[in-house]
């Protein structure tokens, strides 16, 4: 039987202030620890210098692009690897986009799943699109820290931080999640989801697609990206009808919302989409949903009415559940406009 891989990798911000939270003395250790966690179900690879690299928003951020595409590519071309897990989103990815050769996921004869978020939204939907591909938006790692501090009441407005033992028990909890899912046993964090705007047809199978929308209207302003990413569904995806937007996003004000809608309105996304999902939408401790809910109308029109739903575990938000992208996802409601999005974990893990 041919051993499967999880790449661990930190394509965008610098992990060092993660590991050092972990109280590990360095990344090799690090990687060790989580061969530990997964127990030789799989086996785990990485490259300490990009993990432990440092970053200076005010010197171009990272200065090893090339490496990191390469990093990227490298897992691409290795059939063993089954899955890519990006430790923390951040920021300088989307510029090395154009550094990647995404055509060597077609040359794959088993799937291999990106798990990311917020900057990595790109990486997420770009791998989704190829038919071995598969693309889970989901935590980094990295995040728990901050989760746990702006969302967890035992730490929510204190002084007090998580230590490093809750911080390396959350983190072992993850990867057992990442293998329960690349194994089809299935995520234990539900996806509970409401009607916000609109109706649902009863039952639909949806793929979304998206993410973090300012990482989105970014990666957008290529043409050939849009046109994966809002593309034909995949082989085996014919029964998933809709497709379904979503969309999250942090610490960006009202009025950089619109504009960044506007980005998509001017792409002329909105036709291309059956219905949006909305995630976390806050600025510091304000939520910012019904201030999204109010701009939408303004972007799609009179003539274009959408359903929009509401999850509150997607996004920069704890606890935080895993979506696959650009895969059938079934949408159950009951008659009051709640539920949950149902995923097929056989099926995501199979060829």
């Amino acid at each position: 039987m041919q051993r499967m891989n999880v790449h661990i990798c930190a394509p965008a911000g610098s992990c060092r202030r993660y590991l050092e939270g972990l109280g590990v003395p360095s990344a090799a250790a690090f990687l060790d620890r989580v061969r530990f966690w997964l127990r030789g179900e799989f086996s785990v690879t990485g490259d300490p210098r990009l993990l432990e690299t440092d970053e200076d928003d005010r010197r171009g951020g990272r200065r090893d692009d090339d490496a990191r595409a390469e990093d990227l590519m490298q897992a691409f071309a290795d059939d063993a690897t089954r899955a890519i897990v990006a430790l923390r989103g951040g920021a300088w990815l989307t510029r090395v986009l154009p550094r990647i050769d995404f055509s060597l996921l077609d040359r794959r004869t088993t799937p291999v799943a990106v798990f990311g978020f917020s900057e990595i939204t790109s990486l997420v939907n770009l791998v989704a699109c190829r038919r071995f591909g598969r693309g889970v938006l989901d935590l980094g790692p990295a995040f728990i820290h901050y989760g746990l501090k702006r969302f967890d009441a035992r730490y929510a407005g204190t002084d007090a931080t998580p230590d490093g033992a809750e911080l390396e028990a959350q983190t072992a909890r993850y990867f057992a999640d990442v293998c329960a899912m690349l194994t089809g046993v299935g995520s234990s964090r539900p996806l509970p989801i409401r009607v916000l705007e609109g109706t649902v047809p009863p039952g639909p199978r949806v793929r979304f697609v998206g993410g973090n929308l300012a990482v989105l209207a970014a990666t957008l302003a290529r043409r050939d990206y849009e046109e994966q990413i809002f593309g034909d569904a995949q082989d085996g995806d014919a029964g998933a009808t809709a497709r379904w937007l979503v969309l999250e996003d942090v610490n960006e004000a009202p009025y950089r919302i619109d504009r960044l809608l506007a980005h998509l309105t001017l792409a002329v996304v909105w036709r291309r989409v059956d219905g949006i999902l909305l995630g976390n939408f806050h600025h510091g401790a304000e939520d910012l949903l019904d201030a999204v809910l109010s701009l939408l109308p303004h972007h799609l029109g009179a003539d274009r009415r959408l359903p929009v739903v509401g999850c509150d575990r997607i996004g920069h938000v704890w606890p935080m559940s895993p979506l696959p992208v650009n895969f059938p996802i079934r949408v159950d409601l009951d008659c009051s406009g709640r539920g949950a999005l149902t995923v097929n974990w056989g099926d995501f893990a199979s060829c």
